[in-house]
């Protein structure tokens, strides 16, 4: 479990991933974050558009081993 700033880091910094990861079209935070209501047994709920060339596999791999 995270602090509130901790989580907060890392959400900024999964979104700065995914803003210079060309494979990535789009993103959209969900969840208590979305609708202002965060707390601290809160999570990261993070909706990624991948382009529609992409490796999708490749993806999840990529992004699995840089979180790990």
């Amino acid at each position: 479990m995270f602090s509130v700033a901790e989580r907060s880091d890392i959400r900024g910094r999964l979104v700065e991933r995914a803003r210079v990861d060309s494979r990535i079209v789009g993103a959209a935070l969900a969840g208590s974050a979305a609708r202002d209501a965060e707390d601290e047994w809160s999570d990261i709920d993070l909706v990624l558009q991948l382009n529609p060339d992409a490796d999708e596999p490749a993806v999840l791999s990529d992004w699995t081993r840089g979180i790990e």
